[in-house]
């Protein structure tokens, strides 16, 4: 009889520390896609950003960061900024499509040339990382995309 009460509550335990909540006070991102690993010139890029929050007030702020990786360092624009998320009713769950244009996503800013060819310009190899800040000003942790080429002309 004992060993069948130790076995349910040990069942129950088990139980309950695998049904965690997924939903926290801080906004959880993840980036499920993104359009494309090559920028052609002129072009942009969109990522799809889902998230989770418990409190389903994500209707602040994105901060998003482009980290160039190229190994010639050069001066950059506007590596980082913070953008406004659009008003939307409470929603613990969904997706925000986030898009960069070209000006916005080119890093350096005046790419040095390709050596051998002083017409062609070297590409901006980089990554983007996000941060979520919800109403209450909760912080979601940082996602990087994959590597990212964008060709310069």
């Amino acid at each position: 009889m004992k060993f069948k009460q130790i076995i349910s509550v040990a069942l129950i335990l088990i139980i309950a520390a695998c049904s965690k909540d997924k939903f926290t006070t801080a906004p959880q991102i993840e980036i499920i896609s993104m359009s494309t690993d090559i920028v052609p010139a002129n072009s942009g890029i969109r990522f799809t950003l889902e998230f989770r929050d418990k409190e389903g007030d994500m209707n602040d702020s994105l901060f998003i960061k482009k980290v160039r990786l190229n190994q010639r360092v050069v001066e950059t624009n506007l590596d980082s900024f913070w953008t406004k998320i659009p008003e939307f009713p409470k929603h613990t769950e969904g997706q925000f499509l986030v898009d960069l244009n070209y000006q916005t996503i080119i890093s350096a800013t005046f790419p040095p040339s390709v050596p051998g060819n002083p017409n062609e310009r070297e590409s901006d190899t980089l990554v983007v990382k996000f941060l979520a800040k919800d109403a209450e000003g909760n912080k979601s942790d940082t996602v990087t995309s994959d590597q990212i080429i964008v060709i310069r002309q």
